[in-house]
């Protein structure tokens, strides 16, 4: 009896407790997906400042309005916590302009519509192009046969998957790339029998080029950009990003300090070395806060541990399909692997690996078991990134260990790629107690990728419900940086960070979910982006207006 009352008065807290101060505003008539287990659905918040102060019925927390509280009669219309981007890699780019064949092109029409391009662009605009990784394997496309189509011109052929490019000659002289660079701790460049560069660049070698590539960009540009990228997400939903940005967090942290963006970005480090040595010291002495960027913070080290089935680079225990010996690699030996690991041990940052292959998971539980006992670990919250390679028994030790996984949704697609196996887990990382999240690596359209996560195409039986799928973008997200205490769940206490979607994503045919849209974003307490669908109104009807 006494329990049962206290589980009451706990109820009535959020409207007893602010009832002397009236909410800034209150969202009515709306179905809220709180994300919390305990209280799944309500038909109201209110907001005072920053902070969600009461979740519940429309007549609960309607009593709450103030004469100066503003409503907004969400007509029926679904409330979700902010969605949070857990894996985005926003960042700058010199304006160029984009070569559009077939992503799986071949040489011939590449080359055709890098031949078009030169005719239709001046002779100082960047040339960049998307390509497949048979390019990257293809020994007749080289910077040589770059300079042949578009002589002088600075050209960025760049494998869909991130790892993997071809430059220009000109491109690599921009870039201050020469002969003689050496490779770098975790990458390579590919060199002829004479050894020079052909301009193919691998791993870590392709992300130092991607880096001095947007450390080009002006910060003017660079803010605009990221202003762009923000009011998109914002348009989605989005309130969160954690980012991975190829701008040195020097300058990536000075451009958000200067011109904030709408958004909360958790700035993660992404350490690059031109040597054959680590460097993990980039941003170690920036502040995680500042007063100059209220929404952001530093947080994170990220080091990317394999490539991607794609390239056949992920390391996997099993031979890549049609080959007999094709296993992947890691990008650190065993030893530079168990020295990450005793950084991360060591570290109050939490560190993030991304772990394509099975083999890479495998190291890396190796590696933490041989530097430290499991429930030291579960404290450290190691994060993976992608995860792919999760089949059961590595499952079983990423609970052990206490990791959290993000997945990407569309990387789904890659899965036939990979050997025969459970890869591309995610019911199975549900049922195993491995928490989760979900972060883009891609298209940011958290609809599609709800639509992905919860149909799981040509690997069905890995689905997961839609209300496990929020949850991983809202409260999982914020489990994945320590934050769940103050975000991703729509609850009295945490940060006013929500989003009215433009329909029900609960109730919606799968492939209407990538039509989902926001008509009002609020971050901070603030209306960070307004579709002009929903009307404030004085007066609060006790009928909702029900959205067919």
């Amino acid at each position: 009896m006494k329990r049962a009352l206290l589980v009451a008065i706990v109820a009535l807290l959020p409207v007893v407790v602010f009832a002397q101060s009236a909410p800034d505003l209150i969202i009515h008539h709306a179905k809220v997906f709180t994300a919390d287990p305990a209280h799944r659905f309500a038909e109201a918040v209110a907001i005072q400042g920053n902070k969600i102060v009461a979740v519940g019925t429309n007549a609960d927390v309607t009593a709450m309005a103030g004469d100066k509280t503003k409503r907004i009669d969400a007509g029926g219309r679904v409330v979700v916590p902010g969605f949070n981007d857990a894996h985005t890699h926003q960042g700058p780019r010199p304006e160029g302009f984009g070569l559009s064949p077939d992503e799986d092109a071949g040489w011939p029409l590449v080359s055709a519509a890098l031949a078009g391009a030169v005719d239709e662009t001046p002779g100082d605009v960047w040339i960049y192009g998307t390509v497949s990784p048979r390019l990257m394997n293809d020994p007749a496309v080289t910077a040589q046969a770059l300079d042949k189509v578009a002589p002088h011109r600075k050209v960025v052929l760049s494998v869909w998957t991130s790892h993997g490019i071809i430059l220009s000659s000109e491109a690599m002289n921009a870039l201050h790339i020469r002969d003689n660079a050496v490779d770098p701790a975790g990458g390579s460049f590919e060199r002829d029998s004479s050894g020079h560069l052909t301009g193919k660049m691998f791993e870590y070698a392709d992300w130092n080029a991607e880096r001095r590539l947007a450390d080009s960009v002006s910060d003017a540009d660079a803010a605009d950009q990221l202003k762009a990228y923000s009011d998109q997400a914002l348009g989605f939903g989005i309130t969160s990003i954690q980012n991975m940005s190829m701008l040195p967090l020097t300058r990536y942290e000075k451009v958000e300090r200067h011109a904030p963006a709408a958004i909360r970005i958790r700035m993660i480090r992404m350490p690059m070395s031109e040597t054959a040595s680590r460097d993990a010291s980039e941003g170690a002495t920036l502040p995680v806060s500042s007063r100059e960027r209220p929404l952001s913070i530093i947080s994170g080290t990220k080091w990317i541990l394999d490539g991607t089935p794609v390239e056949q680079g992920a390391a996997v225990r099993q031979p890549y399909p049609g080959t007999t010996d094709k296993t992947g690699k890691l990008n650190f030996a065993p030893d530079e692997l168990k020295v990450i690991m005793k950084e991360a041990f060591d570290s109050k940052e939490q560190t993030l690996l991304h772990v394509a292959g099975d083999r890479t998971a495998a190291a890396v539980f190796d590696a933490m078991r041989a530097v430290g006992p499991a429930e030291e670990w579960r404290k450290k919250r190691v994060r993976i990134e992608h995860g792919d390679g999760l089949h059961p028994d590595l499952i079983a030790l990423a609970k052990e260990f206490g990791v959290v996984v993000v997945l990407n949704p569309t990387h789904v697609v890659a899965k036939p790629l990979f050997p025969k196996g459970p890869y591309m887990p995610v019911k199975s990382l549900v049922k195993g107690g491995v928490p989760i999240a979900i972060g883009s690596d891609g298209p940011m359209n958290p609809g599609l990728n709800i639509q992905l996560i919860t149909t799981m195409p040509g690997n069905a039986a890995e689905g997961i419900t839609r209300e496990e799928a929020v949850d991983a973008y809202t409260r999982g997200s914020a489990f994945a940086e320590f934050a769940e205490n103050e975000k991703g769940t729509i609850a009295a206490g945490k940060l006013a960070d929500l989003a009215v979607l433009s329909q029900d994503i609960f109730k919606v045919s799968a492939d209407e979910l990538p039509d989902t849209k926001s008509v009002l974003t609020i971050v901070d307490g603030t209306i960070a982006f307004d579709g002009g669908v929903l009307k404030t109104r004085d007066r609060i009807t006790s009928e909702p207006r029900i959205v067919q």
